[in-house]
């Protein structure tokens, strides 16, 4: 897969991840190469506020928030749109980060750490 098919797939990842939050799921942005298109995409305003719209009906705010631990989220994403694809775990040069797969592919609750949260004003 080359990088440009990576970043649209991490484009549509991030559509789901603003619908989840603007339906009032807690959602952490573990993914650092998701995270890292999200950046490219709030250098342009109205881009962005574009992206938001249609993916949700809302513009989604990046919000500073660091930390660790279970990733409950997952649940319901995977409820709603199946097992999360590869580009959740990936580097922000998307490379795939065996760790993070393994851990998420494992028996056990998914446990990582993260930079960011999506949030809106409606909530």
């Amino acid at each position: 897969m080359t990088l440009d098919e990576k970043k649209e797939i991490a484009k549509q990842e991030l559509k789901k991840v603003f619908f989840l939050a603007s339906n009032g799921v807690d959602v952490k942005m573990f993914s650092k190469f998701i995270d890292s298109i999200w950046h490219e995409l709030l250098k342009d305003k109205k881009q962005y506020e574009d992206f938001c719209i249609e993916a949700c009906g809302n513009v989604i705010f990046h919000s500073e928030s660091s930390g660790e631990g279970v990733i409950d989220f997952i649940e319901i994403y995977e409820e709603k749109y199946g097992k999360m694809p590869d580009v959740w775990f990936m580097d922000k040069n998307g490379d795939l980060d065996r760790k993070q797969y393994e851990n998420y592919h494992g028996d056990n609750k998914f446990i990582t750490g993260w930079d960011c949260t999506p949030t809106h004003n409606c909530l």
